[in-house]
């Protein structure tokens, strides 16, 4: 068979397709595991309602007694049905029920073992709710009275306190009146506002270590993101 620059008739060029081109699955190795698998991309957040929220995922607080079954002492069946006669229901052990997610409880144990125990817990709580701490996103400064008379005809008044009495003369004589004032408060007061954002300001910083401790393990199915949650959402409202 003749050559033509080094090539004979017949052989097979490779060519590479261009990235543009490429199926979905092969553009996306980039989110696989070490063992080949595709990921779903999530951010901390998302991860963490995933396993708490979606798989039910736990905490447990001696993960060696939990994993090796050293748990609390066992219970005989006749203490377990004293108790659920006295609570008047039957106990759910339907086997259908499924455990949660393998990742789901790596996710936890992340939780578990990047954070303090009060932490932890606190992650967990808001991760199952779906929900971010209350930083008062509506508080505003209102000055208000301390407190209100019963409503009549005329609506809710503020109730009065007598300060002293002040004494003026007409043709009439002497007239001596109480002086009275309205005493106000300021709800919410700027502590409790400064307080919440606090508060929302640490759970961010426990997102940020318990990602941190995600990137350090393989996940099965789950890629998690550096995407954050707003680190000061009250400086975006208009």
């Amino acid at each position: 068979m003749s050559r033509m620059g080094g090539l004979q008739i017949g052989d097979v060029i490779p060519v590479t397709a261009p990235a543009a081109v490429l199926p979905k699955r092969a553009r996306m190795e980039k989110v696989g595991n070490q063992r080949g698998m595709m990921r779903r991309e999530m951010s901390v957040k998302g991860a963490l309602e995933w396993a708490f929220g979606v798989e039910h995922a736990q905490l447990e607080f001696d993960e060696v007694a939990a994993v090796g079954g050293l748990g609390l002492p066992g219970r005989g069946a006749e203490a377990r049905l004293m108790e659920q006669g006295a609570l008047g229901c039957n106990i759910d052990t339907f086997r259908g029920r499924s455990h949660p997610h393998d990742d789901a409880d790596l996710i936890a144990s992340v939780v578990r073992n990047s954070l303090l125990w009060f932490q932890s817990v606190r992650v967990a709580e808001l991760a199952r709710a779906g929900c971010v701490p209350d930083w008062m996103p509506e508080a505003r400064l209102q000055c208000v009275p301390v407190a209100w008379r019963k409503s009549n005809q005329h609506g809710a008044t503020a109730r009065t306190e007598e300060v002293g009495r002040i004494t003026y003369r007409t043709r009439r004589g002497t007239i001596t009146k109480p002086l009275l004032v309205c005493p106000v408060t300021y709800s919410p007061t700027g502590a409790q506002i400064a307080a919440a954002r606090r508060s929302y300001l640490e759970w961010w910083g426990w997102l940020l270590d318990v990602r941190v401790g995600l990137a350090a393990v393989d996940l099965g199915r789950i890629h998690v993101t550096d995407v954050m949650p707003p680190l000061r959402p009250w400086q975006n409202k208009g």
